[in-house]
């Protein structure tokens, strides 16, 4: 409860910063945050990226890239399901390009990854990140086979149940 309404407050104080102010003060506090050495800290990291990101240059786009990776494949699940959660507001504010190159791999390995919860998140959040693809073959040969293998999970009633939920949202985007 603390961490979300720290990040909502954070939220808030990204939208009024300008370009100077992010580069010299949002992104050190970010970097800060994902160097932490607790996981909620990292969660924070990865949630806060996605607000910032429009307005960053080229290169400051190719770092949060990496520092994204990066959380996606933490040793900590929970930051990994923090991760998983953010990609669906990231993907708002890439271009289709970097869905494609950037997000969609990082979806697919959070797809296959070993903690159910990480995977659960993750389903949610193809239903977002499909809305943003324009090849439709790229879902049908990245994120449906892992939804597949996320239904066909025989241990966990929770992540057959959050791929029932989003089947609908996501064959939508698929061609009759």
């Amino acid at each position: 409860m603390v961490r979300e309404k720290a990040i909502e407050a954070l939220r808030k104080v990204s939208a009024v910063l300008t370009a100077t102010g992010i580069k010299l003060n949002y992104l050190p506090l970010v970097k800060r945050l994902k160097k932490g050495d607790m996981f909620s800290m990292r969660i924070a990291a990865s949630q806060l990226y996605a607000d910032i990101y429009p307005r960053l240059d080229a290169e400051e786009k190719l770092r949060v890239h990496k520092k994204f990776k990066k959380l996606s494949a933490d040793d900590t699940p929970m930051v990994r399901w923090g991760a998983a959660q953010a990609i669906s507001s990231l993907c708002q504010h890439v271009t289709s390009e970097s869905v494609h190159d950037f997000i969609l791999p990082l979806l697919r390995e959070l797809l296959n990854d070993k903690n159910d919860s990480v995977k659960v998140h993750a389903v949610g959040s193809s239903v977002h990140v499909v809305k943003y693809i324009t090849d439709v073959s790229k879902i049908t040969e990245h994120i449906v086979p892992a939804l597949k293998q996320c239904y066909q999970n025989k241990t966990s009633w929770r992540l057959r149940f959050a791929v029932a939920e989003s089947a609908a949202s996501i064959s939508s985007s698929l061609p009759k």
